[in-house]
């Protein structure tokens, strides 16, 4: 990591960038309308992924295995939730509902440095698609 700190600023403009054609290709495709919504963040963020919540009608798993079987890489961050660990779940809590919900519905998308307009495209285009299925 070291070695490449003096490209910091322009992997940061690119990924700021990437994440940007996201959202402008969310927006094309109306996932937004679907009930896709982006993770929400604060601040300046280096986006290490793209964090999105699927709609309720698809859990973060079906998401993931649908993409991939159609060679697009995404993971389930943050999915269990902390309490839902094994060496956790002993343990009193307050209602966790919006933690549960994103642990069943954020998918962590693509990204990577020479991340594209097409390849973002074909990934929204394929989210979009996931609706079609359903009607």
């Amino acid at each position: 990591a070291l070695a490449t700190l003096d490209q910091f600023p322009s992997i940061q403009e690119n990924r700021k960038a990437i994440y940007e054609m996201y959202l402008q290709e969310l927006d094309k495709e109306g996932l937004f309308e679907q009930g896709w919504s982006m993770h929400k963040s604060q601040g300046s963020v280096v986006h290490q992924f793209i964090s999105i919540l699927s709609p309720e009608s698809h859990s973060n798993r079906e998401v993931v295995e649908r993409l991939s079987s159609n060679s697009i890489e995404a993971r389930t961050y943050f999915s269990p939730a902390c309490h839902q660990h094994k060496q956790f779940q002993g343990y009193p809590r307050a209602s966790v509902k919006v933690t549960e919900y994103t642990a069943e519905h954020i998918v962590s998308l693509p990204l990577w440095e020479e991340l594209d307009e097409v390849k973002i495209r074909r990934i929204t285009k394929f989210l979009g698609n996931l609706g079609e299925a359903n009607r």
